[in-house]
Parts: structure tokens; C-alpha cells; sequence
């Protein structure tokens, strides 16, 4: 009795110290793949030429040139069932069979999309284009093929649509001319985000306002030549397609519509007129030539006389005298020209409030505008009163109340609308991409200020100074730093390398030893291995004289190097590839 009692505890005890633990690894050993758990036991011994890691509880793993699918106890779910394997999502994952490949589900190995395609390849992070013979089609994370193979081509997304491109696929000669041609003689079509087809590719081009977006497709009745050699103007009818892909006009106008102010600007013939949102025609074709709305207003050209219009079709001015051009309102002047090519603006009642003095002119923003005289720019205001005097080569507005000024030698800086120099006109080059600051170049290095020309990095940097969650790697003389928004040093520029933040992260290089460091710049471990890979679940994958460990957030080696290769811990059971 005791002695089957001892025996009984021994069984227990033994059981218990091999608990697997929760996370789990592919490691390399002796040439083959297992996977072991955060203490370094062996949970599925290595017998594996290649294996990924875990998701929704399965893992994909290669033996003999063939992929099996895996649970976490290492029993097979798909065995012998691939002869390659493609990630694609968290969902699913491809694999192939006899050259055709196929969507198969992570966890239960369910056939999702059986192997009918030669080729499948990368489009958005949330599809995947498949090909069949010439056609292709579309596959969605979740292994739905949402636009079956019709297509030959597709472009990138143009705001919420791609243009996608249907050709001729019985005669191979012309389509291999038209693929080469960018899909020339090809019609064209929409599909959405999700890879759904919106608009049948029925047209023989169509043109996206991203601004706006509204989508022009084309339908061509003719072409003839243009006067430079090998550029024919094409000839046909433009309709409107919203983003749901839903036709609001067939091609039935003469000219691209022009979107603003609430109503399309369409030509008919010769003659311009508008129509609403709904592609019904509220004013009729009548003018020679009219600018589209803005401000409830439009200027148009009738007989060589100017008028101003109202949103209904009234004439509200009469007979704009004087007049050779003219453009829209904004801040409620409009730009004209007369006969001897000068610039002014209109006012609403069509007085010409500035008078026409400008060689160049540009609409009013925030109730200033950019003009010159006698090849000098300068800023007026709505008076026509210079704000910026016009002393200076060139003048770009930054927007937010700022403009980048140029001197005849080409040297740059910033003012702001009110004249004001923000930073003087030193730099070769400034640029206004993040709203709370200035970046600059000079002498092919990058600096940084904010809008008060507060200096934020001085121009000594290899790359450009772009901020992202409050701080940026900054790098001098291949030597890296890391500096927060308000030019306060986390890190000073003494190390090698510093790699991208990941879950709060990143790995440094000093001496050509890796540590860590947090978003602080704070340094978690200290530079001392050969290699160090990002910490994820509380691990990270360390190199000391070509093998491979485990150290944990606080500097510790928990698993020696002992590995031909490691990958990092995972929750076998995750649903997601984060």
C-alpha cells in the first residue's frame, strides 16, 4: 500500500512539474523545428524543417516538402496537405497543392477557397488578388473570394475605389499590347475597399475627383490626332458615379464635370450648364463658358459678355465690363482679367474692388492673397493693401497662417501673414507637413523648429525631423539619437542603430551589441548581446556567439542561448497577428 502510494505522488509530481506553460515558440535544434514553452521545455519535440507560430490554436509546420497543420499538442489537424504555404491573414492562409493554391482557415484547417489559382498576390493589407490563366480576381481576410477572376488589372485605390481594368483575354496579342500599355483598349470598372466589383467594367476610362469624390466614366465615340505626334485626344461622353459605385448620370456629357459648391459644372455641345447631386440638370446649357459655383455664386461668359449668376440660374450681375477672364469666389472676391492679361478682383456686386494691376494673382485663403508685380510676390489683403510688400522671388502659402518666402539665391524661410519672419531666410528648403512645426534643410541637412521659430533640432541631421507619438530617431554622422517634440534628448546620437518602437520598444546597437530601450529612451537592457529581437509577451529573442535565447523586460536571461534559431513567445490560442 505505501508503495503504490509513493508511486502514485511520484506520478503526480512529475505531471505537475511538466505543465506546460501558456506561451509557446518554434525553435530550431539540431537542425529541425519544434516548439517549447517560456520555461525552455520541449512541449512538441523538433522534427520539423520549418514551423511557424501559433494562431487561433494551430501552427503550420513542414516535414519532407510537405506542409502539415498542427494543434497546440502537436497532433495533426492537416497532414501532408500543402506544398507551400503563404501568410495572408489572421483568418486564413494560403496553401498550395499541385501548383494551384487555395484559403485555407488558421484553427481548423477548413477549406475555404478550394486550389483553382496559379498565382496570388499582395493588393491592400485587406485583399488579396488571385490568378486565373489571364483573370484575376479578388480574396478577402476572411478567404471569401468577393470579385471573382474577370479582371486584368487593377489600379491602386483612388480614395474610397480602385480603378480596375477588363481586356479582351480571347486575342493574347492585343492584350499583351494593352497590359503594356497601361490597359489601353481594356474597359474599365470599380471595385470597393472590400474587393467587391461596384461598377462593371463597361467604359473606356474613367477619372476619379478624390477631392470630391465623384468618379467620371468615360464611354468614346471617336478619336482623332492632336497636333503632338502620338497623343490622341480622345473624343466621348462623361458621366458621374458616386462611391457607392452607383451611376448618377450615364456618359452623356461633352466635358469631365466639375464638382463644386453643391452642383456639377457639364457641357452639352458647346454650352455649360449644372446639374445637382442627383444628376438632374437645374440650369440649363446656355453659357460659353462658366466657372463651377462657389459661394453660392458663379461667373459666366454669354455672346463675350460676363454676368454673375445665382444658383438657380438668375442673373444677378449684368454685363461685367472690361472682363477678358475670370475664376471663382472665395472670401467673397473672385480674380478677373483684362484685355492686357492684369489681375484684379470682383466683389459680389461685380465691382472691381481691386483693380487689375497684378502680372500673377492667386484666389484669396483666409482673406489673403498671394500676387506679383513686376516679378516680385508679395500678400494682399481684401482691400487690396499689401500686407507682405513685394520683395521676394517667391512666395508659397503653408497654410495656417504661414508662407514660405524665396530670395533671388534661392534661399528660403517663413513668415506669417501678417509679415512677421517665423524663420529667417537661411534654409534651402522648408517644409510644413506637421501642423506644429517647420522642417528644414540646409547644406543637405535636416532641422526642426515649431511655429514660433523655436528651434527644435538644429540642422545637423542625416534624415528628415518627422514626429510620430512625440519622438523621433535623429541620426549624425551614421550615428543615431532619439529626441522628443519639444528638442529635449532621450538618447543621446552615439549608437549604431536604433530600430522601430514596437509594443513600447526598440531595440539599440552600441559596439556592435544590441540592448533595449522604452518610448522614453529609457535603457531597459543595456547593449550586451550579439542580437536582440522585439520584446513581445514579456520575452525577447537574444544572440550570444550564434545561438539563440530567451531574456525577459528586465534584462534576465530566462532560456540560455542554447538554439540555431528562435521565434518570439505567442498565446497559441491568439486571434490576431499583433
Amino acid at each position: 500500500m505505501r508503495f503504490a502510494f509513493l508511486v502514485f505522488l511520484s506520478v503526480v509530481m512529475l505531471s505537475a512539474c511538466h505543465q506546460p506553460g501558456k506561451l509557446r515558440a518554434p525553435v530550431k535544434e539540431k537542425g529541425l523545428y519544434g516548439y517549447i514553452d517560456e520555461s525552455g521545455d520541449f512541449i512538441i519535440q523538433p522534427k520539423f524543417s520549418e514551423a511557424w507560430s501559433y494562431i487561433n490554436g494551430t501552427a503550420l509546420v513542414c516535414e519532407k516538402n510537405q506542409w502539415s497543420l498542427i494543434d497546440k499538442n502537436g497532433t495533426y489537424v492537416l497532414t501532408n496537405a500543402f506544398d507551400s504555404v503563404v501568410p495572408f491573414s489572421e483568418t486564413c492562409f494560403i496553401g498550395s497543392k499541385n501548383g494551384l493554391y487555395g484559403f485555407y482557415a488558421h484553427g481548423s484547417g477548413k477549406e475555404l477557397i478550394a486550389p483553382a489559382y496559379e498565382q496570388v498576390f499582395g493588393f491592400t493589407e485587406k485583399l488579396c488578388v488571385v490568378q486565373q490563366g489571364f483573370n484575376l480576381g479578388i480574396v478577402n481576410q476572411q478567404g471569401e473570394l468577393v470579385c471573382p477572376p474577370v479582371l486584368q488589372d487593377l489600379k491602386q485605390p483612388l480614395g474610397p475605389l480602385s480603378i480596375v481594368v477588363q481586356l479582351d483575354t480571347t486575342d493574347q496579342i492585343a492584350m499583351l499590347m494593352a497590359s503594356l500599355e497601361d490597359g489601353a483598349g481594356g474597359k474599365r470598372g470599380l471595385i470597393n475597399k472590400n474587393g467587391q466589383l461596384v461598377l462593371k467594367p463597361n467604359y473606356d476610362e474613367i477619372f476619379d475627383d478624390s477631392k470630391h469624390q465623384w468618379y467620371y466614366p468615360f464611354v468614346q465615340t471617336k478619336e482623332h490626332d492632336s497636333e503632338v505626334e502620338s497623343a490622341p485626344v480622345h473624343i466621348g461622353k462623361y458621366g458621374i458615379c458616386d462611391t457607392t459605385g452607383k451611376i448618377i448620370v450615364a456618359p452623356t456629357f461633352d466635358e469631365i464635370p466639375a464638382w463644386g459648391d453643391g452642383l456639377f459644372r457639364i457641357r452639352i455641345g458647346d454650352k455649360y450648364g449644372f446639374a445637382d447631386a442627383s444628376g438632374k440638370i437645374v440650369i440649363e446649357p446656355q453659357y460659353d463658358y462658366v466657372n463651377p459655383f462657389s459661394e453660392g455664386k458663379a461667373i459666366a461668359t454669354v455672346n463675350k459678355k460676363a454676368l454673375i449668376i445665382g444658383k438657380k440660374g438668375e442673373v444677378l450681375i449684368d454685363n461685367l465690363a472690361g472682363i477678358n477672364g475670370t475664376y471663382s469666389f472665395k472670401n467673397g472676391l473672385a480674380r478677373f482679367q483684362d484685355f492686357e492679361r492684369h489681375y484684379g478682383f470682383l466683389n459680389e456686386r461685380g465691382e472691381k474692388v481691386i483693380a487689375a494691376q497684378f502680372d500673377v494673382a492667386d484666389d484669396f485663403e483666409n482673406g489673403r492673397a498671394i500676387v506679383q508685380v513686376q516679378n516680385k510676390y508679395g500678400v494682399i489683403d481684401v482691400l487690396g493693401k499689401f500686407i507682405i510688400e513685394p520683395k521676394y522671388d517667391f512666395i508659397f502659402d503653408l497654410e495656417d497662417g504661414f508662407f514660405q518666402i524665396k530670395n533671388e539665391d534661392g534661399t528660403t524661410g517663413v513668415i506669417d501673414q501678417n509679415g512677421q519672419q517665423i524663420l529667417q531666410p537661411i534654409f534651402q528648403d522648408v517644409f510644413h507637413i506637421q501642423k506644429k512645426f517647420f522642417n528644414v534643410e540646409k547644406d543637405g541637412l535636416n532641422g526642426c523648429y515649431d511655429l514660433t521659430g523655436k528651434q527644435i533640432y538644429p540642422t545637423t541631421a542625416s534624415n528628415g525631423i518627422y514626429f510620430t507619438n512625440g519622438r523621433t530617431i535623429v541620426e549624425e554622422n551614421r550615428k543615431f539619437g532619439l529626441v522628443n517634440d519639444a528638442g529635449k534628448t532621450l538618447l543621446p546620437v552615439t549608437y549604431d542603430s536604433i530600430g522601430f518602437f514596437f509594443k513600447g520598444f526598440a531595440t539599440i546597437k552600441q559596439n556592435r551589441q544590441y540592448g533595449l530601450i522604452d518610448t522614453l529612451g529609457k535603457i531597459v537592457i543595456a547593449p550586451r548581446f550579439d542580437e536582440l529581437r522585439p520584446l513581445v509577451n514579456g520575452y525577447a529573442v537574444f544572440a550570444e556567439k550564434g545561438k539563440f535565447g530567451y531574456v525577459d523586460q528586465a534584462g534576465e536571461i530566462v532560456i540560455e542561448a542554447r538554439f540555431e534559431e528562435a521565434a518570439v513567445f505567442v498565446n497559441p490560442d491568439r486571434k490576431t497577428l499583433d
